[in-house]
């Protein structure tokens, strides 16, 4: 195995490099998570923004999250993603765009007994 296949390439985020002891591992998967709102879209746009930076191919592939969101946040941080790809893998019913929410509750979302279940007040008398 080559000696350099883990080198460090740079987060975009300098004080995260300086933890990581000069960012992340080369050739590797890396697991960001954390609870909404903790940031982790937001260095993921700044990984990838370092690496268009330095003329690598970059893809953003979002499970949560629709183009339009990503572009609203790398927006409010003053960042322009031309040079990202962005990949929606987003189920119209898990977006939180309000104009991809749906009003149709689907069967498997209801519990049998509380749909078929009669009143038993009015047949008590």
């Amino acid at each position: 195995m080559d000696q350099t296949d883990a080198t460090p390439i740079a987060t975009g985020v300098p004080g995260l490099d300086y933890v990581l002891r000069g960012g992340y591992a080369r050739n590797r998967s890396h697991l960001v998570e954390g609870r909404p709102g903790s940031g982790k879209t937001t260095v993921g746009l700044q990984f990838l923004l370092e690496g268009a930076r330095q003329g690598q191919v970059c893809l953003y592939i979002t499970l949560s999250e629709s183009k339009r969101e990503l572009l609203a946040v790398a927006s409010r941080h003053g960042w322009d993603l031309n040079g990202i790809e962005i990949l929606e893998l987003v189920p119209p019913e898990l977006s939180l765009d309000p104009s991809q929410l749906q009003t149709l509750v689907h069967s498997s979302d209801l519990e049998l007994r509380e749909t078929v279940r009669p009143d038993l007040r009015k047949w008590r008398g």
